[in-house]
């Protein structure tokens, strides 16, 4: 076998490895956000919702051919959401490499000692706002 070829099954066997399901979940301040390697299904063989505070990935493709035969394929993971989570703003994002993005924003907490007056605008009959 000569270096190319070696190479080439070097780089399927990285890419069996990296395909193996494998997700990552990062959460900041602002934001909460799974990322799951989905490169075996097309964006139409997934389906992501969320319910009682759980984002609920499914992905399912039927038997087709592959370098060692047929396979079919499906997988089901579910993440619980962090409770200041905005379920209504939930967003997911598939890229070229087939990692699928799923992302929330998070609602900050009041900070309860600080105080912040909020100015009293009055407007007048002709629009114009005053304060």
């Amino acid at each position: 076998m000569y270096p190319g070829a070696m190479m080439a099954q070097q780089a399927r066997a990285l890419t069996r490895q990296m395909s193996s399901g494998m997700s990552e979940i990062k959460q900041t301040q602002d934001s909460w956000k799974v990322s799951l390697d989905v490169n075996h299904f097309s964006p139409e063989e997934l389906v992501v919702k969320t319910k009682d505070g759980v984002v609920e990935i499914t992905g399912k493709h039927e038997e087709r051919k592959d370098e060692h035969g047929f396979v079919s394929r499906c997988f089901t993971r579910k993440y619980t959401l962090p409770p200041n989570a905005n379920i209504e703003k939930v967003t997911s994002s598939l890229s070229p490499e087939g990692v699928l993005t799923v992302e929330s924003p998070l609602t900050r907490p009041a900070i309860e000692s600080s105080e912040t007056t909020i100015p009293v605008n009055v407007e007048n009959k002709t629009g114009v706002v005053k304060k």
